[in-house]
């Protein structure tokens, strides 16, 4: 299968609504497969969003235009899939946090579905929560509110 992120920006955007379009078939969890499989083929870059400015942090196609990943970005891309393509369920059990772990030294962007999968902690693996969050320290915890994300 091509990467769809090495397409033209109009063919990226077809490809993101066809993966979006085809999760309502799925289970949750091959959904979440599907999503993280699909993000992880973005290009990954050192920096693309300050991850303590969500009021800045462009849309889902703006990313996809631009088409540099850091893991705030990744993280962000991956909870607008999921929020777009069924907002009534993904709501109530989406999570988007930033943040430290000690087992990895390293901060990311952690999208939780239903207080048990982490994507994003490592490259294209769903985590159990209970296996990761013991040894992480939440920088910030964000909620989507209308159009945009806030730190709460």
């Amino acid at each position: 299968m091509i990467n769809p992120f090495t397409l033209p920006y109009f063919e990226r955007i077809k490809h993101w609504r066809a993966l979006r379009d085809s999760l309502s078939d799925l289970s949750i969890e091959d959904q979440i497969k599907q999503v993280s499989d699909w993000c992880w083929k973005a290009p990954i870059v050192n920096f693309s969003i300050d991850y303590d400015k969500p009021k800045f942090w462009p849309t889902s196609w703006e990313l996809i235009k631009e088409n540099s990943f850091d893991s705030p970005a990744r993280g962000l891309l991956m909870a607008e899939t999921f929020l777009l393509s069924n907002e009534n369920f993904y709501k109530n059990i989406l999570d988007l946090k930033y943040v430290y772990s000690y087992d990895i030294k390293n901060y990311f962007m952690a999208v939780i579905i239903n207080e048990r999968y982490i994507l994003n902690y490592e490259f294209n693996e769903v985590v159990d929560v209970t296996q990761t969050f013991l040894d992480c320290k939440i920088i910030n915890n964000y909620v989507k509110k209308h159009n945009g994300w806030y730190i709460v």
